[in-house]
């Protein structure tokens, strides 16, 4: 796993754990829509929708609250490890972008340099520096998993 790689883990962790929102509140949803229609048609039968459904839901929100420990371990360990980088450019750069989840016209604009530029010849540098300081970084993040992943594990 490259320095970038490792980075980068903060981000799509981000996206799975709003992945992982959304699936519950579609779940919800569909007990909410479910409960509704047996309201309105007082048929039978829903019922097991509904309770397959809420089940669901508590089953996803126990592992988002895993994901959600699991990710603020790891940025807590990347926020450390780019704090102690000695060129405040690259450490702001990095925390910016990785951290804050910035875009690459937004850490630009608080460079006050192009986006080009940052994005290539300084981002760049502020990798290399980060594997020189944590030239044995770890090479793997903490294991989140989406609902799919569990199955049989």
């Amino acid at each position: 796993m490259t320095v970038k790689e490792y980075l980068e883990e903060l981000p799509n962790m981000r996206m799975r754990i709003r992945a992982m929102e959304r699936k519950i509140q579609e779940c919800e949803e569909r007990a909410s829509d479910t409960s509704a229609k047996l309201t309105d048609e007082h048929g039978s039968g829903g019922g097991n929708k509904i309770t397959d459904n809420v089940d669901e839901a508590v089953d996803l929100e126990a592992k988002l609250k895993e994901m959600v420990k699991g990710f603020k371990r790891f940025e807590l360990i990347v926020s450390e490890q780019i704090g102690k980088m000695p060129n405040s450019t690259y450490s702001g750069l990095l925390f910016n972008k990785y951290i804050n989840g910035m875009t690459w016209e937004e850490v630009a604009a608080e460079t006050d340099k192009g986006v080009d530029y940052v994005r290539k010849e300084l981002h760049s540098k502020a990798l290399a520096e980060f594997s020189k300081i944590y030239p044995d970084y770890p090479r793997f993040t903490p294991c989140i998993l989406l609902e799919n992943d569990y199955n049989g594990r």
